[in-house]
This record gives C-alpha cells, structure tokens and sequence, in this order.
C-alpha cells in the first residue's frame, strides 16, 4: 500500500466543514438619519394620525436617542433555531407576548421561516403571555418606550421548550418591523 502525504491528503480528499461554534448574536447601535419631521408629527398626533411608518420611525429614533442597541434579526434567529435543536429533535423557538395588551387581535400573527421557528399566533396556547421574569431594566425600557410612543407598540419576548432560554425581547406591531432590542442570560441575570 502506498500512503499519500498530509498535503496530498487534503488536495484529494473531500473536506468536512467543521460545525460552527454557537454564539449569542450582539447587538448593533441604531443608525437613524436625522430627519427634520417634528411638525409632521405633531400634525399627524392632532389627526390622530398613527400609520406604521411614522411609529417605526419614532422607535427607532427613541432607540437612538437612548442609546439601545439592536440586534440582526437573522443573526437572533438562526442562534436561536441551533440553541432549540440543541434541546431536542422536536423543539423550537415562538414569540410569545410580554404582557395579555401585547397579543395581536384575533386571527393575527406571522410564520416563522421554516417550520414553527420565530413564529407567533394568536390563537394558540403555546403562544401565551411570557411566564417567567424579565429583568427590571428591560421592564423599564418597555415602560419609558411605552412612554415616548404612546401608540399602538407590542412586546414579545423569545421562548422554546428550554429550562433556561436565553431569551430576547422585541417591539413590533402590524406592519412595523420586528426590532429586537435587548437580550438577557436565564436564569441568573442579576435580580
């Protein structure tokens, strides 16, 4: 038998990807352009005026202005789609709301991209009110952005069949881009 050397092992053989390491996405800052549209809004708030545009620029410009980074939602959900596999064959990640005001109406949600994975339906009971505990600063941004942008604005927060999920927290509405903005480590994330 003759034996090839390493360097001709690797020109012949195939070569195996190795599996990539799973890491937690990170957050970006929220890059917004100034745009001078005070009076609009004001005009738009004596109307009673709120269409979905102008409430995404609103979120966006009080993440900016706060300093709240956000994350890539393909990063979040591709990190999200291993850490479920990691738990079993049959498991995967939803949206679940932060509070009972957080549900869509009736018959409203959104699929994932491949199976159930980051989706949400209001209709199913998977798809209840989030039960464990959300950090006290997170609970504040919820409140102060509820605050700046009185309008119409929802809260999800990410879960799967996990003792300890990992989870991330998004704002949204219909027509509004889901922007996650703020993650914490379960269980121990310091209360």
């Amino acid at each position: 038998m003759f034996k090839l050397n390493k360097k001709k092992q690797r020109e012949i053989l195939p070569q195996i990807p190795e599996e990539p390491m799973l890491v937690k996405p990170k957050p970006h800052l929220v890059l917004v352009k100034d745009n001078p549209i005070e009076e609009y809004e004001k005009l738009a708030d004596e109307l009673e005026y709120h269409p979905a545009g102008l409430v995404e620029a609103k979120i966006f410009r009080y993440l900016k202005q706060n300093n709240i980074s956000v994350f890539n939602n393909k990063e979040v959900y591709n990190y999200l789609v291993k850490k479920a596999k990691e738990e079993g064959h049959h498991k995967y990640w939803i949206w679940r709301p932060l509070r009972e005001k957080d549900h869509y109406p009736k018959g409203r949600g959104w699929s994932g991209r491949f199976d159930w994975h980051g989706s949400y339906w209001e209709h199913r009971s998977e798809y209840r009110v989030y039960d464990k505990l959300v950090p006290a600063n997170i609970l504040r941004q919820v409140k102060d952005m509820e605050d700046a942008i009185p309008h119409d604005i929802k809260f999800f927060v990410s879960d799967y069949a996990s003792i300890n999920p990992d989870p991330f927290i998004m704002v949204t509405n219909v027509d509004i881009k889901r922007i996650i903005f703020n993650a914490w480590d379960e269980p121990d994330f310091g209360m």
